[in-house]
């Protein structure tokens, strides 16, 4: 239900802008990693936090990006060193997702430039409403 009040916030308080201060996004990243970890829906979250400051959308999808990586990284080390192992045909799946996924930034990132910035807010808000809207249809 936050996720659908949120994008119901913003779309009727269309000047709603985070102050892009170091520590209302220190604030920010802490309070979504926190809900991130109660909820496990990091993404979505990430998406809520990032559309509050109102980003360019180059600056919030590298922001996004980052985020996910350093995030993803973490992961997979702590996965690591605390004894899990993957098996041999994933391990060796890696060789096609990761090209596959590179391929899918790089045509996302040509689909993002035909939105104009001032849509980019809103196109977020509709998938952050859709996400919302699964969340409460099928738990």
């Amino acid at each position: 239900m936050f996720l659908i009040a949120y994008v119901l916030f913003i779309t009727f308080n269309r000047t709603f802008r985070l102050s892009q201060r170091l520590s209302v996004a220190v604030s920010g990243g802490a309070l979504t990693g926190f809900f991130a970890g109660i909820f496990g829906i990091g993404g979505e979250i990430n998406a809520v936090a990032l559309s509050a400051f109102n980003l360019e959308k180059a600056v919030y999808i590298a922001t996004a990006g980052a985020i996910s990586f350093l995030i993803d990284s973490t992961r997979i080390v702590t996965y690591i060193e605390g004894g899990v192992r993957l098996d041999p045909a994933i391990l060796s799946g890696f060789l096609i997702f990761i090209p596959v996924s590179l391929i899918g930034a790089m045509i996302g990132r040509k689909e993002i430039e035909k939105i104009p910035q001032e849509k980019f807010r809103n196109f977020v808000a509709v998938f952050i409403f859709l996400f919302g809207m699964k969340l409460v249809l099928f738990p």
